[in-house]
């Protein structure tokens, strides 16, 4: 805006009643007007005009005029390029200016200018003259900042608390939201539109009905309470949200406008269930811990009677009998006890890394022995299968746990199917699934095509103690003591039923790396030994596996020569190969241990076999050096040859 060359002196631009008349059509009273010919280059300012630049017409009287170099020393230098700008194209094109600039007044005050213009042309096309008005906007900017900052504080207290807030007129049905209600709908605010439509398209199918419901109590004019939904996000994650509004106005008759908000209560959820959890878990936790032990004591009394009782009878008969049916009972007692034990957590777990793509088909074998002819054993595992950090005998209790429900599942027969496959959770999922961590997980599935569960059912299916089956014919604990097992092992278990169709309970357990396992299986003093048992005949695998453990040793089982090579080539320790040496599928024992030696330099071998040593020798699977045990062999003996070979070994 030109103001250097303003005179205080009447201009041929107007009379001396120019400034009056300019200063009655100000749309306020705190507007400046001002007149500028750009041929002769004459200006006039009104009064209030040199009041909002700061000076005075003495101040500026025999300025020369000049457009493009107003009033140098007012104007701040870094604003000047755009108000220049802006003069220039409104001289050349004719359309009105507006434009915001900062000026510094004598006491160095810098205020901000907001000018408006339009030019007015001659019949040639030139330019006759230039008229506009300016405004002193500092203190409206000051305003705006503090409206601004409110409106950040607003922001922050949406994001931190979760809140989304909306209005909602009644007689129009007009409906209003802020920018958090739309994101905590998964939405964009700069895409989406706010209605009621678009709410519903995002409310869980179960909850539509009650969202529904109370919308129509709102038109009518009705106090609706709190209502709690879900609603599913575009990306699939499902959140929990609770709404409420100011209905004092509308009770009173004062407003048909609603305000209201929208509160993301997902993890609030998350915590009571864990509270509640947490509180019966307790509970239960004490009473089957002291009940167990109890019981311990009383049946270690019971047993131990009835084996001096034994030995007070005649060795035949119908006391014997008696006898006997008394110690199954007994025994029965026990195994519910360890049941406890394991659920109330006083059972202490012994995690070890396990592959469970070894494992699980040959407990599939076994588990058809569970069902016998009710039902038919599947089994689909990944090759590729993740290790895991888990006690193996509870992995077994699992399968064997779950298997005896879904044969119970089967009245009329049919098949059970075993799945093991790698996973990997994400974000989403993880929270959808609430209180999970993302990352991989194995995920080990038992699946039947039976009677199914409904959704009440299934809630009430890990309640301790709760059954569907008749009396004596279950725990209660069994659901239980799977999804306990789940969560001590840094995992958790889902259960999918639907009635008729069958069920299918999943075992996530993380997928195991070498941190974990040094995490949690620091030892007090020297590391286990670690030995790879290779072995075809699951029997006999597991006899030896579960011998080598309770001596103290960690064992590591393949079924195969591949899967033995497939573990040699890993990262796990092993110091010594005990092999059988006939194996089926490729590799046998001695081939096995060609490829220890070679990934492992001084790798400590011993053999096992069930052939005679003729036999050996003559099919030449005879590896000089390498000691041999020979079946049968009991636990001292076994004991002894392996605690030699292990005398002074190396990590491998």
């Amino acid at each position: 805006m030109a103001r250097r060359g303003t005179t205080n002196r009447p201009s041929r631009l107007s009379d001396l009643n120019h400034d009056a008349a300019l200063g009655a059509q100000l749309p306020r009273p705190d507007c400046g007007s001002w007149e500028w010919n750009p041929i002769t280059s004459e200006t006039v300012w009104s009064a209030e005009t040199y009041k909002i630049y700061g000076v005075t017409p003495d101040d500026t009287a025999g300025a020369a005029p000049a457009i493009f170099a107003p009033f140098n020393p007012v104007v701040l230098s870094e604003d000047q390029p755009a108000l220049d700008a802006a003069l220039r194209a409104t001289l050349e094109g004719g359309k009105p200016y507006s434009v915001k600039y900062r000026i510094t007044w004598g006491d160095g005050a810098v205020r901000l200018l907001h000018d408006e213009g339009a030019v007015s042309r001659r019949l040639r096309g030139e330019a006759a003259n230039l008229t506009g008005i300016v405004r002193d906007v500092t203190d409206l900017l000051d305003i705006e900042r503090g409206l601004q900052a409110s409106e950040l504080r607003l922001q922050h207290a949406e994001r931190i608390a979760q809140i989304g807030l909306f209005e909602m007129n009644l007689e129009i049905g007009q409906l209003n939201w802020s920018d958090k209600l739309f994101r905590i709908l998964g939405l964009d605010p700069a895409t989406d539109t706010a209605s009621f439509d678009t709410l519903m398209a995002r409310v869980h199918a179960e909850d539509r009905d009650l969202v529904r419901a109370a919308h129509r109590k709102e038109q009518a004019g009705e106090i609706v309470p709190d209502i709690e939904y879900r609603i599913v996000r575009p990306n699939g994650q499902i959140r929990h949200l609770i709404e409420r509004y100011d209905s004092e106005a509308i009770s009173h008759g004062q407003s048909k406008i609603i305000h209201g908000i929208v509160q993301d209560i997902t993890d609030r959820k998350l915590l009571e269930q864990q509270f509640r959890q947490t509180q019966n878990i307790e509970a239960i936790d004490n009473l089957t811990g002291n009940v167990a032990h109890e019981f311990n004591n009383l049946l270690f009394v019971v047993l131990g009677n009835l084996d001096l009782l034994e030995d007070c009878v005649p060795q035949d008969g119908d006391i014997l009998e008696l006898i006997e049916a008394a110690r199954r009972g007994a025994a029965r007692g026990a195994d519910l006890t360890e049941r406890l034990l394991s659920f109330s957590r006083r059972q202490q777990l012994e995690p070890e890394q396990l592959f469970l793509n070894y494992l699980i088909p040959d407990m599939v074998t076994l588990l058809q022995t569970v069902v016998g002819e009710a039902a038919t054993m599947k089994s689909r595992v990944s090759d590729s299968l993740w290790p895991v950090f888990a006690d193996r005998s509870q992995i077994d209790n699992v399968l064997f746990h779950l298997t005896a429900n879904a044969r119970d599942a089967l009245p009329d027969g049919g098949n059970i199917t075993v799945i093991a496959e790698n996973l990997v959770i994400d974000d989403q999922e993880a929270a959808n699934l609430m209180d999970v961590a993302a990352g991989p997980y194995v995920r080990i599935s038992v699946r039947d095509e039976g009677i199914g569960m409904s959704p009440e059912l299934i809630a009430s299916a890990v309640t301790p103690f709760f059954t569907t089956k008749e009396v004596g014919k279950g725990t209660g604990l069994g659901l239980s003591m799977v999804f306990d097992f789940a969560t001590q092992s840094g995992g958790f278990a889902k259960i999918e039923s639907q009635v008729g169709k069958g069920t299918t309970v999943a075992l996530y357990l993380p997928k195991s790396t070498d941190q974990s396992i040094a995490g949690k299986t620091a030892p007090a003093g020297p590391p286990k030994k670690s030995i790879l048992l290779v072995e075809d005949e699951p029997e006999v695998r597991f006899l030896v596996a579960k011998l080598l453990r309770e001596l103290g040793y960690q064992v590591i089982e393949a079924g195969d020569g591949r899967a033995a090579q497939a573990v040699l080539e890993g990262d796990e320790r092993i110091d010594l190969l005990f092999s059988d040496i006939a194996l089926p599928r490729g590799l046998n024992g001695p081939q096995i241990a060609e490829v220890g030696l070679r990934l492992r330099p001084g790798l400590k071998l011993l053999f096992m076999s069930g052939y005679r040593e003729e036999y050996l020798y003559d099919s030449g699977q005879v590896m000089e050096g390498v000691p041999i045990i020979w079946k049968p062999y009991d636990k001292e003996e076994m004991a002894d040859m392996v605690a030699d070979m292990l005398k002074d070994s190396k990590e491998q």
